[in-house]
């Protein structure tokens, strides 16, 4: 499958997100004492609405402000926080 492919097909499974536009921002490894993945990062604006279904764990929103504040106190994944610096900077 397709990277591009499997964005469209995750959004809709995960999130009932459809019809959008991604932007791809980066690739890069990961990698960590646990773990070495490739990442793909890709962006979109969307207006419709967002289902979260049960194969995720909850979800919100989160300003900049609050990514920020939570850096570096073990709230946020190691890779998530890697990967904000690297598109936020």
């Amino acid at each position: 499958e397709a990277i591009a492919d499997a964005l469209l097909r995750e959004a809709r499974e995960e999130l009932g997100i459809e019809k959008f536009v991604p932007e791809f921002l980066l690739r890069y490894v990961f990698e960590s004492e646990r773990e070495r993945e490739l990442i793909h990062v890709y962006r979109t604006v969307y207006s419709g609405g967002i289902l979260p279904t049960a194969e995720l764990d909850g979800g919100r929103f989160w300003t900049l402000d609050e990514i920020r504040e939570a850096m570096g106190k073990a709230v946020l994944t190691p890779n998530f926080e890697q990967e904000f610096l690297r598109i936020m900077d």
